[in-house]
């Protein structure tokens, strides 16, 4: 018995001493002067990240990774280590190692209450707005369309936007809780890079249909986010423009980190859904029968067509099928980004492919664009941003589609010696639309060169100053000919008309801002003064009655008949100060107050400056102790209300001055051209003002996976602007 209690017990020992030895064989050895080695990736993209600072706990010891994520210090102390892992946009995270090297993830902040938006002369936390401020989500922005206010359909409660025509790189309507004049523009404010730009096309007067959309210069694959700017404590502060509401279009910035070449191509095709259905041949012939017969019996019940004639016709021409087509869309898109921690770079080059759904109508463009930030000195970032656009269009004349649908199918498009149809069976002369789309040569040429630069100089911790130029330089050129063997051009013998639009806007901004951060105060204030000057000059030329239609629109000289020429310039200006305090305490009560002071040279000379504050206030329920406890389910809730008064400045030059136009009048016997008063002095207009109150609350659920956004807004236009019109007696062709 005692042998086997000995036995018993030597073998207990040798397994503990073997247990032992095994959980000592797993612990990390000490290691004095350490060297180590690791990575830093993405979670989500497994890319590296430069820039991330790598600190070990408990000391200021601390090192950067290099542009492949990589990192690697000396120290003294022993393994394991602890590290504290830190980066804009990601997690901060603490992270104990073991051994070298080693690969940590970071994983970028999720929440959307932290996401930074831009919003007017500067950018907010998302948790932190007091106004209305909607972003456009990500997937629309990926949309393959001709300009960037097409991606806002369905996206954005409160912005309704309507097609206003089918033609490919045409005009679009878009209404920010409705529209705010009658008689001025209703478009809202666009500002891209910074740059305050007003989507309002300008005639040439040449040519005819709808024409292109400015914003179609810009392509839509550089667009980096979208907010809209919805109530008057957001919008105030872009004064006399802002009371349509405000779009800010921020473009792809360049990131730290891994060189990235991105390719992105896309293909479609579009078809008219459904065509209008219209009486066919046969059943054309016996309405018209029976139309004639009503008018003059006594000439029989088959003045148009016997009844043999009409068993022969069967469906004959369908005009919308002669017209149609299936119009195919190309999009591609090449980009080149990166940079260090100094400078970091965007470029990308875009090619547009548009056919209409109507034959010979188009819409193309190629883009290049290139936005560099540098940080040369440790107070000092700069950037630039340029885009450089070139766009073509062939355009349907007006009322085409009208026309097709009044044709009558028993008419064809060509006649029996192949030639267009020139004469119908109600034995008048038509248009032959199929011949209009076909022949008539109405393009739109454009370039347009969009920048902006700037400087921005940390003076002291928290103050900032920072100068913006940009300039928008517009150019258009459209060329226009109707040839001699179609209808409209028949009776000119050839008509040719050239268009040209050259228009230049230059923009300069100078902003002070400082923000503070005591405790549970976070204080941030701007103020600046801002300039912006816009002049556009029109010119066009035409002439008829052409030897030849082979030369289109190329020798306007060896057309005999010279169309009288005409041109115009106009210049407008606006000079602006602003200031804006935004302040908060316990990230639980927010003031936010904005004044903008606009002189514009549109106005009277008694009413050139114009005031427009705003005030708003936001209380964040959700941070108040009781609230965890009272709604545990509600990870965020904020109650919002704001006022202000915004202003509309589109209502065309020159309308406070006294003005002349050309007119021809007889002296004599010869005539001659002369200048008569076409407008009386108004001295008093001013501005139209939209005051706007607006209440809210925004609620997130579900770990912010699910979120709400309530408004209530009342809107509403003071001192509308109206056209009256004045006897002609009085010698003015209008008030």
């Amino acid at each position: 018995m005692k042998k086997h209690r000995v036995l018993w017990y030597s073998l207990s020992m040798v397994l503990f001493l073997y247990a032992f030895g095994s959980v000592r064989a797993q612990e990390p050895r000490p290691i004095i002067n350490a060297s180590l080695i690791g990575k830093v990736i993405d979670a989500k993209t497994k890319e590296p990240i430069q820039g991330v600072t790598v600190q070990l706990e408990a000391v200021t010891h601390s090192v950067q990774t290099d542009n492949q994520g990589n990192f690697q210090f000396v120290t003294g102390q022993k393994l394991p280590f602890t590290l504290i892992v830190s980066f804009l946009g990601y997690e901060k995270k603490q992270v104990v190692v073991n051994s070298s090297p080693t690969i940590i993830a970071l994983s970028p902040i999720s929440t959307d209450l932290d996401e930074v938006v831009v919003v007017g002369y500067g950018t907010q936390k998302r948790r932190d707005l007091t106004g209305a401020v909607a972003t456009l989500p990500e997937k629309l922005l990926r949309q393959p369309v001709s300009s960037l206010d097409q991606a806002l359909k369905g996206g954005i409660s409160g912005v309704q936007v309507t097609q206003t025509s089918g033609q490919p790189g045409g005009g679009v309507s878009v209404r920010i809780r409705g529209g705010a004049s009658i008689q001025g523009g209703n478009e809202p404010l666009y500002v891209i890079d910074g740059f305050p730009v007003y989507n309002q096309t300008e005639s040439t007067g040449v040519g005819s249909g709808t024409p292109v959309n400015p914003l179609a210069s810009i392509s839509p694959t550089d667009i980096e986010s979208i907010e809209v700017l919805k109530d008057a404590a957001a919008t105030a502060i872009y004064g006399s423009r802002g009371a349509n509401g405000v779009i800010l279009v921020t473009t792809k910035k360049g990131r730290a980190g891994q060189v990235q070449l991105n390719y992105d191509g896309s293909f479609g095709a579009q078809n008219v859904l459904k065509q209008i259905e219209v009486l066919n041949a046969h059943d054309f012939a016996i309405l018209r029968n029976e139309a004639l017969y009503d008018a003059n019996p006594n000439l029989g019940a088959f003045q148009y067509r016997s009844q043999t004639e009409i068993d022969q016709l069967g469906a004959g021409t369908n005009w919308q099928t002669e017209a149609f087509r299936t119009g195919k869309i190309y999009n591609q898109q090449l980009s080149l980004s990166g940079g260090a921690e100094k400078v970091k770079y965007y470029l990308g080059a875009n090619y547009f492919d548009q056919q209409g759904v109507i034959v010979n109508t188009n819409f193309k463009r190629v883009g290049f664009r290139s936005n560099i930030d540098a940080n040369p000195f440790d107070r000092l970032q700069v950037g630039a941003n340029l885009s450089i656009n070139k766009t073509y269009a062939q355009i349907a004349p007006t009322g085409i589609v009208n026309a097709l649908l009044l044709m009558p199918s028993t008419a064809t498009v060509y006649d029996a010696n192949g030639a267009y149809t020139l004469r119908n069976p109600f034995e008048n002369i038509f248009a032959n639309p199929i011949a209009t789309l076909k022949e008539t040569t109405n393009s739109s040429n454009g370039l347009r060169i969009l920048g902006t630069s700037f400087g921005q100089y940390r003076i002291l911790k928290g103050l900032q100053a920072k100068v913006l130029v940009g300039v928008d330089l517009n150019g258009r050129n459209d060329k226009f000919y109707l040839p001699s063997y179609i209808y409209e051009g028949a009776g000119s013998k050839g008509k040719a008309s050239l268009g040209n639009l050259d228009g230049t806007s230059w923009l300069n901004e100078n902003t002070l801002n400082y923000s503070a951060n005591t405790g549970k105060h976070t204080f941030n204030a701007l103020i600046g003064f801002t300039q912006q000057e816009t002049k556009n000059t029109i010119f066009n030329a035409g002439a008829e009655n052409f030897v030849t239609d082979d030369l289109l629109f190329n020798n306007l000289q060896s057309g005999s008949t010279i169309v009288r020429p005409s041109s115009d310039s106009y210049t407008w200006v606006l000079h602006s100060y602003l200031a804006r305090v935004n302040y908060n305490f316990a990230n639980k009560y927010y003031v936010s107050a904005s004044l903008r002071r606009d002189g514009s040279s549109r106005f009277g000379a008694d009413n050139k400056w114009g005031n427009f504050p705003s005030i708003a206030l936001s209380w964040r329920a959700a941070n108040e102790s009781f609230f965890k406890e009272a709604f545990p389910g509600v990870d965020d809730f904020k109650i919002r209300t704001s006022f202000g008064t915004t202003g509309n400045q589109e209502i065309g030059q020159y309308q406070s001055l006294s003005t002349l136009y050309s007119l021809n009048y007889l002296f004599g016997n010869n005539v001659v051209t002369g200048f008569a008063p076409q407008r009386i002095p108004n001295k008093n207009l001013g501005w139209e003002s939209t005051v706007q109150y607006d209440g809210g609350f925004d609620i997130s659920l579900l770990k912010n996976r699910l979120q709400f956004t309530v408004d209530y807004y009342y809107k509403q236009t003071k001192d509308l602007l109206l056209n009256v019109e004045i006897p002609w007696t009085s010698g003015y062709v209008r008030s």
